[in-house]
């Protein structure tokens, strides 16, 4: 694993990679909220990726990157691919082929990516239980309510160590690195992304209102969408297979799909790729 920094300006981010070298697909995990490239380590140390670049990193406000009064989608976005640039120019290769690996909050990212500068490099989407629909999301929603009553502190420090320390730790060990991202969190980044994915996900008019899950079913890329059988709401189903969307189903009540299923999503990635 290398690690990389880039500064700009006042802020600077942080990423994990693997040897970047020429001529190779590059996959770029894109993390959901509260999360970071910690969670992503196994990616880094399975056997079946060793033939691609992996780009891994923590978006503003997240991980190892830097704490700001504004982390917006827009801001991040832009912040990583001036640091995806960085890259290219340090180690003299270009990024032709970026495949983007988007779990959850990060599909919105995935998909502001495709309309960007860089949108030309981007060969293919995989989209891990990403916002879809205005339906099943738990955070956004509850964020948003919590808001109005001004306790979002309180009810941050609950999800830490209640809902997902005692809850889904307990459960699903593997999740711990989520538990120690959390802790790196900057918590006005999560709120104010938090209350950004209720807004994408109410900005559209008609059945589906979600942005970012209409800007998914127009793309043009080959894209696929991944989620549990157990963990992904009736809604979003209903939208993935009404419009025919491509999907991977994992037997999983979990959102992190791609950890609880880890060896099968390896090898389902590859195979895809």
């Amino acid at each position: 694993m290398e690690e990389s920094y880039h500064k700009q300006g006042s802020l600077y981010t942080y990423m994990r990679c693997s040897a970047l070298l020429p001529r190779r697909k590059t996959l770029l995990f894109i993390h959901g909220i509260g999360d970071s490239s910690l969670s992503y380590l196994p990616f880094l140390n399975t056997p079946l990726l060793t033939d691609y670049n992996l780009l891994i990193p923590d978006l503003l406000g997240y991980g190892k990157s830097a704490m700001n009064d504004d982390c917006c989608f827009s801001l991040q976005v832009a912040l990583l691919i001036q640091h995806i640039q960085f890259l290219e120019k340090q180690k003299n290769i270009s990024f032709s082929d970026l495949i983007l690996v988007a779990h959850s909050m990060g599909s919105i990212h995935a998909m502001q990516l495709c309309h960007s500068s860089i949108k030309d490099q981007i060969k293919a989407v995989v989209s891990i239980e990403g916002s879809i629909t205005q339906y099943g999301s738990f955070v956004s929603e509850s964020v948003t309510k919590v808001i109005k009553q001004g306790d979002f502190d309180e009810w941050f420090k609950k999800f830490k160590e209640i809902i997902v320390f005692q809850g889904l730790i307990k459960k699903y060990p593997v999740l711990r690195d989520y538990y120690a991202s959390l802790k790196f969190c900057y918590p006005p980044a999560f709120l104010q992304n938090a209350l950004e994915m209720r807004e994408v996900s109410l900005s559209e008019q008609g059945a589906y209102t979600n942005l970012s899950g209409q800007l998914f079913l127009k793309l043009k890329l080959p894209k696929i969408y991944c989620y549990g059988d157990k963990s992904l709401c009736e809604e979003s189903v209903g939208f993935l297979k009404k419009f025919k969307l491509p999907t991977q189903v994992f037997s999983t009540d979990s959102h992190f799909v791609m950890l609880i299923c880890f060896d099968e999503f390896v090898t389902f990635l590859k195979d895809w790729l």
